[in-house]
């Protein structure tokens, strides 16, 4: 018999059969680990910031966790935060344009497919909004 604290201590992740910790075990436990991709949940504003897990009963404060300002929406999150507007205009003074910045993902991206920068740059142009709000 062993005492408490004598060997046989051990962390195991639960919510996978390995014990093991795996990102797709902890999303199916938040309740958002499906099959689709990311672009798709981007412009559909599923993806798990925090006021989606507050739809989903998790409580927790919401606030941005990069300006620690505003709610923490995929709209805010993404395109409209500080932080992440400082990338945006990064991208848009490689390309020497002057963007105004529209109300939410699903116009950002139609608008973005929209417009053309040279023959050269449209391939970069078309990768750039998803790479970026991935990086975010």
């Amino acid at each position: 018999m062993q005492g408490i604290g004598e060997g046989g201590d051990e962390m195991r992740w639960n919510l996978s059969k390995s014990g093991c910790f795996q990102v797709k075990s902890f999303y199916q436990a938040l309740g958002g680990y499906r099959n689709a991709s990311f672009p798709r949940c981007t412009a559909q504003g599923k993806i798990l910031t925090i006021d989606n897990l507050i739809c989903r009963w998790r409580i927790i404060v919401n606030r941005c966790c990069m300006s620690k300002r505003d709610a923490e929406t995929v709209d805010n999150f993404l395109i409209h935060c500080p932080v992440a507007w400082e990338l945006w205009s990064m991208v848009f003074s490689w390309f020497g344009l002057k963007w105004a910045m529209l109300r939410n993902v699903m116009e950002l991206l139609i608008v973005w497919n929209g417009a053309r920068v040279g023959k050269r740059g449209n391939r970069v142009w078309a990768m750039i909004p998803l790479c970026l709000m991935w990086i975010i």
